[in-house]
């Protein structure tokens, strides 16, 4: 049987290398295959090796240029994103919104702006679901945050619950976590309610309801974490009395659609001051944060890898480090900072990969002039450990090799000879941030904020004390992205004295390595810098960023103002 046109090596058929090494091009036979095929083989691959096949030669090289799909897949990569369900919007389209929302990213484009009055306290944006309490009562008011690259409008409605009842929020299924209106000291009891109408929610087993135990009972609950949801399962650290002195911080986690408790897992935590943080890496496997030893402020990063097919567990610590540089560290200055994992179907054309979210951990050098480190690692690197042997794993995590800079804010890449010097960074902003994090109304400007890949910090200038000055405060906007790290300074500068200042912010790009700093994007105007202003907290989003503008009066009922801005 004749062989197909195709498959008879042509006469003529160049590959030019591209290869800087080679001064002169190769000639060399290239199998004709139809563009079709190649078009085919190449949908299989990463975009890193996408990128590498389009410097192979001119023809692959117009193909992953001019193939819409190719374009498609690979800038979602290097977005951090996944493509949606298919629907009314072709690839083309896709593409299109796609790389609106990528540049206005990347240039700070705004496609829309609005703000809300809001009250000093209560605020939680999760998934671009943002909770907060308005100035009409006491009701909890929800917005959906528009975006009109990802094809979704906004949205506004009411709960008839209290901010402070609402215990946890997956957008993606409809759903928040709520203390229950039967519950008594006696007996804590919380509820599984629709996102959208405050009704039980229709997936959610034992009618809704679930008590907490073994923590029920009188005298028996200390303080709660906030709680994590991911799929049907729902988690929170819970800190004993400080009474019970022999009582272990627990993890309680439940499956809030059959009804049932699936485990309870006891932390041997001995400093009783201190709340576990967590959060759900997987549907089997949670990060935690707790303190061992008060004494040798021993606090360690534990990860637990639950059994599918028991209620048994197994774990890894993380050792982090006593000292780091010599200094000692505030030990409850360990906070746990990350974004909610939603696992439901998606609707969008494309949608944050959960693959790429950061875990932080904060911690406060116990000095004169104390600073905040900041240690960044991706959540699937921190599941990694599990899938190696038991007698490969190192004993001790290579915290202790961290060094910080002498610059104000700094960014730089760990060593070491495995997954945690290949992916986790620590940023040392060198400036304090008081005693404790999220517990202290004023600290509320300090708390950094996770989506995805991309994470907002505050600046060096924005510290106690210098919140009496009416000017806005600088933050910092990065991109944890793999192979595309680099930071994001947005500077903010005074323009003029007037009843509402205005702002103009600059978008510069540090590239490591790179040298100097460069204007990447044109100047934008942010309101704010009114009299007795006192700070942002900026909240990161995967469509924009919210920014929470403060007066001096922390705790008045009208005090704040919530800035949306949208690409």
């Amino acid at each position: 049987m004749p062989l197909p046109d195709f498959a008879t090596p042509p006469h003529g058929y160049e590959i030019h290398a591209s290869h800087p090494s080679l001064a002169y091009k190769n000639k060399c036979y290239f199998i004709a295959l139809p563009n079709e095929l190649i078009t085919t083989i190449l949908e299989l691959l990463n975009y890193r090796a996408l990128a590498a096949c389009s410097q192979v030669c001119r023809r692959l090289h117009t193909i992953c240029t001019e193939t819409v799909t190719l374009r498609y897949d690979a800038l979602l990569s290097a977005c951090g994103m996944r493509d949606g369900p298919p629907g009314k919007l072709c690839v083309a389209e896709r593409l299109e919104l796609l790389m609106m929302w990528h540049y206005g990213w990347t240039d700070l484009e705004w496609t829309n702006y609005f703000n809300i009055r809001v009250k000093a306290r209560g605020l939680v944006a999760v998934g671009n679901v943002v909770l907060y309490t308005g100035t009409r009562g006491g009701k909890t008011e929800c917005l959906r945050l528009p975006s009109m690259c990802r094809a979704v409008t906004e949205k506004r409605w009411d709960l008839p619950y209290n901010i402070t009842d609402i215990l946890g929020v997956d957008p993606s299924q409809d759903l928040i976590i709520v203390w229950s209106k039967a519950r008594s000291p006696s007996l804590c009891l919380i509820e599984a309610r629709s996102l959208s109408t405050g009704e039980i929610h229709p997936e959610a087993g034992g009618g809704g309801e679930y008590t907490i135990l073994p923590c029920s009972g009188p005298g028996q609950l200390g303080l709660m974490g906030r709680f994590q949801i991911y799929g049907n399962r729902i988690a929170t650290a819970i800190r004993r009395p400080a009474h019970v002195l022999d009582a272990p911080c627990t993890i309680w986690i439940c499956d809030w659609k059959d009804g049932s408790t699936y485990m309870h897992i006891d932390i041997p935590q001995n400093d009783h001051t201190y709340v576990p943080r967590l959060r759900f890496l997987s549907a089997d496997s949670l990060a935690c944060v707790c303190a061992f030893s008060p004494l040798r402020q021993d606090v360690r990063l534990r990860v637990y890898h639950l059994k599918s097919d028991s209620s048994d567990y197994q774990y890894h610590d993380f050792d982090l480090p006593a000292q780091l540089c010599g200094q000692h560290i505030y030990m409850r200055g360990y906070t746990l900072f990350t974004q909610s994992t939603n696992t439901a179907p998606r609707t969008e054309p494309f949608y944050p990969d959960e693959d790429r979210d950061i875990i932080i951990i904060a911690c406060k050098l116990r000095e004169a002039h104390s600073r905040t480190v900041y240690i960044c690692v991706f959540a699937r690197t921190l599941l990694s450990i599990f899938n190696i042997p038991s007698s490969r794993r190192p004993a001790r995590s290579p915290w202790n090799v961290w060094r910080t800079a002498e610059q104000l804010f700094d960014l730089k890449r760990l060593q070491g000879d495995w997954n945690w010097g290949r992916e986790a960074w620590v940023i040392d902003t060198q400036y304090t941030m008081g005693d404790t994090f999220a517990h202290d109304p004023a600290l509320v400007l300090h708390v950094p904020s996770i989506c995805g890949s991309r994470v907002a910090l505050p600046d060096a200038s924005d510290v106690i004390g210098r919140l009496y000055e009416p000017l806005a405060k600088p933050f910092y906007l990065l991109d944890m992205h793999p192979r595309r790290v680099w930071k994001r300074h947005v500077e903010y500068t005074q323009t003029g004295i007037e009843p509402r200042g205005r702002v103009e912010v600059a978008l510069r790009d540090d590239v490591p390595g790179g040298g100097g700093r460069k204007i990447m994007g044109q100047g934008i105007e942010l309101v704010g810098g009114s009299p007795g202003f006192t700070g942002r907290r900026v909240i990161c989003e995967s469509d924009g960023l919210l920014v929470l503008e403060m007066n001096a009066t922390l705790g008045d009922a009208n005090d704040c103002t919530l800035h949306v801005y949208t690409v």
